[in-house]
């Protein structure tokens, strides 16, 4: 045998083995990843297959889990997403005016492609839509330590208000971006949301939008102006305002539907067919309050109306989750902050400037509508539920169908803590707020708590 045939032999003798012990690896490898993978799948089939019956209605595990692709493209790893590169310019430029340059503020808002102008900080609602030409009126409210205290404030209140999370090692895990999980859960379940209320509920409406354009969903709007006629404006439906949500991680087809109707106060001038489509929504987030005032009878008033509401949308047999966003804070220079306990206060014939200030809990003005709001429920046959991880507590007493209960948002006593924030100088606005994504992240976490807890089935991990 040559020398090349003799070296050939011998390298096949030590290499072959290794080869074959390499393909084996390989295929081991393969059938162990197959295995994980099935028993992977077969778990998610088990929780998705999981229902429970209550009041004739189903109610769904459904999966809500995160890929790589949406935490790349939607930051949903991230529960607080700090501000953006174009939102700190936009607050730098801000505190730089000298809160009465209107050019200034505007130049210095210059939000990427997809999302609106309104989405800078210090945008406000003026008593309907949110502007974001007055921003510089909030020049002097985000100073330095003022928006660094309210996102401290929101993580304290995530803190307070955990959500669960899943860790059954699977290549997926829980989302923590509220929005998204509120979205993605809607688009799962096939949920319609309906906000309706006031001008700051309107702003909340503009912070959900701007929270899911800064995570770079695609948010169209549209605005229909309803035909008015003869009476109080008050207790017209003015508008509607309709979201349209998609993201590019999704099918062509899918799209969530949000809608705002604009109405600030009750009872409502319209016909009762028009009052239905108002109310025609899975969810409905209520946002009334701020247009009755402390004193006279106002209270009555308030208690009266809104309990006939909450009973006539009981009567519909359409809402399967009712909810009510409490009534953000006022903070006017008088008892409890009440607007017209300041307008009564001022001296006749003098014009005077608003000036936001903190008020004394002991109040006799304080916390009035949240206490009216719980009397309305209780005359309506609604059991109060506020938002939070003790609903766990409760979840045999609470029905999965149409709703006989009325679920509270907490954010009074959130927005009672800043009386900075609110617009300053010659607007005396010590009513709305000027905005940052961390004004309505409280919202956020407790409208998830409360979808999961209506729609999700949890199980214990």
């Amino acid at each position: 045998m040559s020398d090349s045939a003799t070296r050939l032999l011998s390298l096949s003798r030590c290499y072959v083995p290794l080869f074959l012990f390499l393909v084996c690896s390989m295929l081991l490898l393969n059938y162990e990843s197959v295995q994980q993978l099935a028993a992977t799948n077969e778990r998610r089939a088990l929780r998705n297959k999981k229902v429970y019956g209550a009041a004739n209605q189903t109610k769904k595990s459904f999966l809500i889990l995160m890929s790589p692709a949406e935490i790349e493209k939607h930051s949903s790893d991230q529960g607080i997403l700090d501000l953006q590169d174009w939102e700190y310019q936009a607050l730098q430029g801000l505190r730089g005016s000298n809160g009465s340059d209107s050019v200034v503020a505007q130049n210095t808002c210059n939000p990427p492609p997809g999302v609106s102008r309104t989405c800078c900080v210090g945008s406000y609602s003026t008593g309907g839509a949110v502007e974001s030409i007055y921003r510089h009126r909030c020049s002097a409210s985000l100073q330095a330590g003022t928006l660094e205290a309210l996102q401290m404030d929101a993580r304290r209140f995530f803190r307070e208000n955990p959500v669960t999370v899943n860790n059954n090692n699977d290549d997926e895990t829980a989302r923590q971006c509220d929005m998204c999980h509120i979205v993605e859960l809607a688009r799962s379940a096939n949920l319609s949301i309906a906000f309706v209320g006031d001008s700051m509920q309107s702003q909340v409406v503009d912070g959900l939008s701007c929270e899911l354009e800064r995570r770079q969903y695609t948010v169209t709007s549209a605005t229909t102006l309803h035909e008015q006629h003869e009476g109080d404006i008050y207790h017209r439906h003015s508008s509607t305002r309709e979201l349209q949500i998609r993201s590019s991680l999704w099918d062509s087809s899918d799209t969530v539907s949000i809608k705002y109707h604009m109405i600030y106060r009750l009872p409502l001038d319209v016909n009762a067919g028009q009052l239905e489509a108002i109310f025609d929504a899975d969810v409905v987030v209520l946002g009334f309050g701020l247009h009755w005032n402390y004193g006279s009878n106002e209270q009555g008033l308030y208690i009266q109306a809104m309990g006939d509401l909450l009973t006539t949308i009981r009567q519909q047999q359409r809402v399967k989750l009712l909810v009510h966003r409490e009534t953000s804070a006022q903070h006017f220079n008088a008892d409890g902050g009440d607007f017209v306990l300041w307008g009564n206060s001022r001296t006749l014939g003098v014009e005077e400037v608003a000036k936001c200030t903190s008020f004394a809990t002991d109040s006799k003005s304080y916390f009035w509508r949240e206490k009216a709001i719980r009397r309305a429920a209780n005359h309506s046959g609604h059991a109060i539920v506020v938002a939070g991880p003790d609903m766990l507590k409760r979840r045999q007493d609470i029905s999965t169908g149409i709703s006989s209960e009325l679920f509270v948002l907490p954010y009074y006593h959130y927005t009672a803590n800043h009386p900075q924030l609110h617009p300053q100088g010659q607007v005396g606005d010590c009513t709305h707020y000027c905005s940052s994504p961390f004004l309505y992240m409280p919202l956020w976490r407790s409208l998830r708590l409360l979808l999961d807890f209506k729609f999700i089935e949890t199980t214990e991990t």
